[in-house]
């Protein structure tokens, strides 16, 4: 977790400007960074995940990151904290692709 030390550093930006900072940062960096974590405790499973240029400080502003977090669906049986993570990661490359798709950004190769 990174401690925020001083909260009037974050630059005063609306968190509901449509990724569009976050859109600049990544077209500058040509980076993305994905993370997720999933959880488990009596058969009950949660997953995080966050998506950011991958800039430590980009963390403490809001409008360079996006971020969700679920229950994990299934049957208590087949639910694990493995489990949980994996539906994060595939929450990210759902996001990545809408990112993507509604911003019409091309896909390059390496």
């Amino acid at each position: 977790m990174v401690p925020v030390a001083n909260s009037e550093a974050i630059p005063a930006r609306s968190k509901a400007d449509d990724g569009i900072h976050l859109l600049s940062t990544i077209s500058t960096t040509k980076t993305i960074y994905g993370f997720s974590d999933g959880s488990f405790k009596d058969y009950y499973a949660t997953h995080v995940w966050i998506i950011s240029s991958g800039h430590i400080t980009n963390i403490l502003d809001p409008t360079l990151f996006i971020h969700g977090s679920s229950p994990m669906d299934g049957h208590t049986h087949d639910i694990s904290s493995s489990r949980g993570e994996l539906q994060g990661q595939i929450a990210i490359t759902i996001m990545t692709d809408l990112i993507q798709s509604v911003n019409q950004l091309k896909q390059q190769s390496h």
